[in-house]
């Protein structure tokens, strides 16, 4: 954080005063801009008329300066690059001091907001830009192996907060309204580690958790700052709530929020809920979730009670929910929910094994948010397909990865070096049900879902999607599949397919025979399965055929062809080389 005091200034105000006036005529000040109004995240301030320094940031602060106890100190707010010819949007006037035999420490927070476009104040109070007095502020601390801490509530859309440590529980900070502030209840804390959880007041919701590593600032007299909005959204997105502590100094420490990450994947094949509405904490998050899609990683405050709710599209609000729960997230963890089962078994196979296939949110934590190696990419395996038995995972040429996972298991994480691969998953007698290429080599350090998804017997479930085996990154999105989606009703044996050359470079020869007149699809993908060139597309064949393609516009990678007749689908993967 930048500290914006000049030492041209401090010797301006030092020579100004008469070297007959003693040294307990004299008080430490100290300015801080506390304001999160984005207009303002710049400003110009002046004292006594006199620029004091122009461009200042928001969250920074001078260190202490000297100033004549028996002189008013008037200061001023203008927008940037006033030149010394302000239109003021506040100054305010503070007067006498006091004398003493010490010096005293003055704080002076520059706080509130401009204008309209901002939630107004929960208790009424007053929240436009003004500068707030912190008086007799310590200055010295006599014992160098505590701290001394005084707080200010200076955000406007919060309601009368409390602060306590979770670590120890203790409560410093109670009633902390809009422009308050207050000491710590014992004038003293340890200079060690501590988590300020900031809670309302009367509610008890939690605003969230504040990792604080006050181990280096023993012997100091600090302010915590709270700062910016709680809703960014009702504020001008304005930035967000934090604490901050402001040493003497003018160096302006950031306490970390602590937080815990979240993904939700949507893996029921049930056609009934095709796609669904997802509340969190009683927001319409994500409307119309689709099957076979999941939401991105986003953070939750750690230590708070979240709110889940899941409704059919269209639904009004979270009351319309046919599924809810509450999850508490510890700080630093990773939560992967997947929705799986079935909420309507009527028309549906059972499973085989006789495990239940109701509706359920199946949740992993702790999950994984990166790779356990930079060159790896890291998976667990969820069994999501109803109607099949339990499961193994073997990649051609390599040892068998994962054995017997049943439906709605979750496995233990699997890391492999970020390369491609041939996955084949397999019944526990060793016949292949599907298989296809994974490229985890676009993933490198990062963690994922590898998940079969659909029903192996579509005939006997509601004609719904055919068994597929699919990987979903951190990032989101639609399932990528590692193959064209195929069940045991529809796996073409009568269908070949041959590339040259393999690599190629700007064109490519595809040759099929066909046994019939059939309705040919004949698509070229990316490693993600979208779809890069549309060779044929419904087209009547019948015997063999030659086809080229060009390639000149793609650029060099891994792609795969993807031949669909009424029979089936039969995939080959080829490689562009310049």
């Amino acid at each position: 954080m930048k500290i914006f005091i000049k030492s041209l200034i401090l010797t301006f105000f030092l020579a100004a005063a008469s070297s007959q006036v003693k040294a307990q005529d004299y008080a430490y000040i100290q300015i801080a801009h506390n304001v999160a109004d984005s207009t303002l995240d710049t400003l110009d301030l002046y004292i006594n008329g006199v620029v004091l320094d122009s461009n200042v940031v928001y969250h920074s602060a001078t260190g202490m300066f000297s100033y004549r106890t028996d002189t008013s100190l008037s200061i001023g707010i203008a927008y940037k690059h006033s030149d010394g010819n302000p239109t003021f949007i506040t100054t305010d006037t503070f007067n006498a001091f006091g004398n003493s035999s010490e010096y005293h420490r003055y704080v002076f927070i520059i706080s509130g907001v401009n204008g309209s476009n901002f939630a107004p104040n929960p208790d009424g109070l007053h929240d436009s830009i003004r500068v707030i007095e912190i008086a007799d502020v310590d200055s010295a601390v006599d014992d160098t192996t505590n701290l001394v801490m005084r707080f200010f509530q200076g955000v406007t859309d919060l309601p009368a907060i409390d602060i306590k440590d979770l670590n120890s529980g203790t409560q410093y900070f109670n009633n902390m309204v809009y422009g308050s502030s207050a000491p710590v209840d014992s004038f003293r804390l340890r200079h060690t580690v501590y988590e300020f959880q900031v809670t309302d007041h009367n509610t008890l919701q939690n605003y969230g958790t504040f990792y604080a590593d006050l181990s280096g600032l023993a012997g100091q007299s600090v302010i915590m700052l709270s700062s910016g909005f709680y809703n960014q959204q009702a504020n001008d997105s304005g930035p967000a709530f934090g604490l901050f502590v402001l040493e003497q100094s003018g160096a302006v420490l950031t306490l970390p929020l602590e937080t815990a990450g979240f993904q939700l994947l949507h893996n029921s094949a049930d056609t009934s809920i095709d796609s669904v509405d997802v509340y969190i904490n009683k927001l319409p998050i994500f409307k119309s979730l689709a099957f076979r899609n999941a939401t991105p990683a986003f953070l939750f405050n750690a230590h708070s009670a979240s709110y889940i709710d899941i409704a059919h599209k269209n639904s009004s609000s979270p009351s319309q929910a046919f599924w809810s729960d509450t999850i508490t997230f510890p700080r630093d963890t990773f939560f992967v929910a997947t929705i799986s089962g079935l909420l309507n078994p009527a028309g549906y196979a059972s499973n085989p094994q006789g495990v239940s296939t109701a509706f359920q949110v199946l949740l992993k934590t702790p999950a994984e948010f990166t790779a356990s190696a930079q060159s790896n990419f890291d998976f667990f395996m969820i069994n999501g397909v109803t109607d099949a038995p339990p499961l193994n995972l073997v990649p051609t040429g390599g040892p068998l990865l994962l054995s017997n996972v049943e439906y709605a298991e979750q496995t233990n994480y699997v890391s492999l070096p970020s390369e491609f691969y041939t996955m084949n998953v397999q019944d526990t007698a060793g016949n292949t049900l599907v298989s296809g290429f994974a490229n985890f080599l676009s993933f490198p350090g990062q963690s994922g879902v590898l998940l079969t998804s659909g029903f192996l017997y579509p005939d006997s479930n509601n004609n719904g999607p055919a068994m597929g085996l699919y990987m979903v990154p951190i990032t989101g999105g639609p399932f990528i599949p590692l193959f064209n989606a195929t069940g045991v009703n529809d796996i073409s044996t009568n269908v070949a397919l041959h590339i040259f050359p393999n690599p190629a470079a700007n064109q490519l020869h595809i040759e099929f025979t066909l046994p019939g007149a059939e309705t040919v699809s004949l698509q070229l993908t990316d490693i993600n399965g979208n779809v890069v060139i549309r060779v044929l597309n419904s087209t009547v064949l019948s015997g063999t055929q030659n086809i080229t393609a060009d390639l000149s516009n793609l650029s060099e990678g891994m792609y795969f062809s993807r031949l669909t007749t009424s029979s089936g689908t039969v995939n080959s993967r080829f490689a562009v080389v310049r």
